[in-house]
């Protein structure tokens, strides 16, 4: 463009000197008396005055020609640009809507880990009879799966979870499984964000279903809605949880929160791949008949394998619905299959 301007100057410029040449001879003529001259060069400077006038027009005429098929070539490359641009992210839109159809599709056939999900082929508890021998293998499978999510607009997520865990005197003749628990819950997570509370995450409000499955005397089981709050700050995590006994006409155990308790609290760190964990549970009665349990337990990588070897320590009441009025201490050590 300015290149253009440059060469129309110096051509409007060559065109001027031309006619002022040509009157400034038609001047000398006059001057010296020859008026036929004189008069022929003023014609031929007022025919060029005229024609650069013309060829001045012209050349401003074409370079607004010239500026406005720029202005629309730019647009024309600006409307491909921008319908490239809108048919990209157009067809970007429907791939991430077909990723999260085929998520939500996915999941729901998706169980993720939930508790902690362990095999402790050699425990040693410190209860023994007749019927059972201190050494046994101990193992939880625990797993959720969401359901449904933002019902209430609150981002919250609707969870079916199962955990079970067994017991199984393999040091016994025909190695029977001595006790298995069921806890089947249904829960709900809302998540929080507060920027003037980050360190509040999320709570959880469940009913939570435990039995044993067996009948008579040795049937165990009880149904409890919870609520759950979880706390982060850095490495550490704390999720104290309340709940409430749901009353059944046939019952096993009334008295199963004289021991297991009314509520708990679980306490984690993570330090280099290592996890440690302790939880907590009491009735809250704040006399000679407190009584609760105190669980700690230890994840560590082992080496650089993927696997986690797996620790555990038990103190108190109620850690089975079996012996749930008897204390028991118990030591063991596994490994992780399933990490959380």
């Amino acid at each position: 463009m300015r290149k253009l301007l440059t060469i129309l100057a110096s051509f409007l410029s060559l065109n001027a000197n031309n006619a002022n040449e040509l009157y400034k001879k038609a001047i000398e003529f006059e001057s010296k008396g020859d008026s036929k001259n004189a008069l022929i060069y003023y014609k031929m400077a007022a025919q060029k005055a005229l024609e650069n006038e013309q060829t001045r027009t012209d050349h401003i005429s074409n370079l607004d020609k010239n500026q406005n098929l720029q202005k629309d070539s730019t647009h024309s490359i600006w409307q491909q640009t921008t319908q490239t641009t809108n048919l990209k992210y157009s067809q970007n839109n429907r791939i991430i809507k077909a990723e999260n159809n085929k998520e939500n599709n996915y999941n729901i056939f998706h169980l993720e880990p939930y508790k902690v999900n362990y095999l402790l082929p050699i425990t040693y508890s410190s209860i023994s009879n007749s019927d059972r021998k201190h050494t046994e293998t101990k193992f939880q499978l625990s797993l959720k799966k969401a359901m449904f999510d933002n019902l209430f607009g609150l981002d919250e997520t609707f969870y079916l979870g199962y955990t079970q865990i067994s017991w199984w005197q393999i040091a016994k003749e025909s190695s029977p499984f001595r006790e298995s628990n069921y806890q089947p819950e249904i829960f709900v997570d809302f998540p929080f964000k507060f920027d003037n509370f980050e360190t509040l995450k999320s709570a959880q409000i469940g009913i939570l279903h435990d039995s044993n499955g067996k009948s008579g005397k040795d049937s165990r089981s009880w149904n409890r809605v919870y609520l759950r709050s979880v706390f982060e700050y850095g490495n550490f995590s704390l999720a104290p949880r309340v709940w409430y006994r749901i009353k059944d006409n046939k019952d096993d155990n009334p008295d199963i929160t004289n021991y297991k308790g009314n509520a708990d609290i679980e306490i984690s760190y993570n330090l280099n791949n290592m996890r440690f964990i302790a939880t907590i549970a009491n009735n809250l009665h704040f006399d000679k008949t407190n009584k609760g349990s105190f669980q700690f337990d230890f994840l560590f990588p082992i080496f650089n394998s993927g696997f986690y070897g797996y620790l555990q320590y038990f103190n108190g009441y109620a850690q089975s619905l079996i012996d749930y009025d008897k204390h028991e201490s118990r030591v063991g050590a596994g490994f992780v299959f399933f990490i959380r």
